[in-house]
């Protein structure tokens, strides 16, 4: 629906392209759409008897062990995570050399959104709030729902722990397509994210707690969200 919204108004805007400039309006529609979840998420465990804070599990006596693991998950899961990436582009590219690997990645990640998107000017409070939402709200949230209430109740209810992790992972991997703007990101990021989430459920179910993937979570999305900000400010 966001998305709808955004094509709208680039639309009556009169921008060239606006169905890709939609799609490229995701990561700003994601405070929306977390706060909205925060919400269902409260009704639910309210309803089960339980805090949200229950499905973190923090624990201040425990803060830089949590911290110590959300740093090795990092190496852990972007490891193999941008191993897919770089795979998946080049199967679907075929690259020659160096060189055409690096239009191969603009050809599948930008598409023709690229140029579109440098004609749109959003307002300074506005890239700010964005980023640090992005930042801040997305990994407790995204954690809370997947990892923290999701996959233990898939678990319990399937007797199994492959299907909590499995359908959490594929959850996980499709909600993240729509930060695609080219039909063949869309498969690079439903394969990188299902390995992310694969591993990340993983982990949860080793560690019974969320603090360790929230500090990895809040470190991935502050250099897509934060660091890109501040260079641009700093420049």
């Amino acid at each position: 629906m966001g998305v709808g919204v955004a094509y709208l108004f680039f639309t009556l805007g009169g921008y060239d392209e606006p169905f890709l400039l939609s799609l490229t309006t995701t990561p700003s529609l994601m405070l929306f759409v977390n706060l909205i979840s925060l919400v269902l998420l409260a009704r639910l465990t309210r309803r089960e008897g339980i805090r949200l804070r229950d499905l973190v599990g923090f624990d201040r006596a425990r803060l830089g062990r949590d911290v110590g693991f959300g740093l090795l998950w990092l190496l852990v899961l972007n490891v193999p995570f941008i191993a897919a990436i770089m795979l998946m582009t080049v199967a679907l590219t075929r690259p020659a050399d160096a060189q055409a690997l690096g239009e191969g990645f603009a050809q599948v990640f930008a598409g023709r959104a690229g140029e579109s998107y440098a004609a749109v000017e959003f307002p300074l409070w506005w890239a700010v709030l964005t980023a640090a939402s992005f930042s801040l709200l997305n990994p407790v949230v995204e954690e809370m729902y997947y990892r923290g209430y999701v996959q233990p109740r898939l678990t319990a209810l399937s007797g199994r722990s492959w299907v909590g992790i499995g359908v959490m992972a594929a959850g996980f991997a499709a909600q993240h397509i729509a930060y695609a703007v080219t039909a063949a990101a869309t498969l690079v990021y439903f394969v990188a994210f299902l390995v992310w989430g694969t591993g990340a459920g993983l982990i949860y179910r080793w560690q019974r707690r969320l603090p360790s993937l929230i500090v990895t979570h809040f470190v991935v999305n502050a250099s897509f969200g934060v660091l890109p900000l501040v260079l641009v400010l700093a420049g």
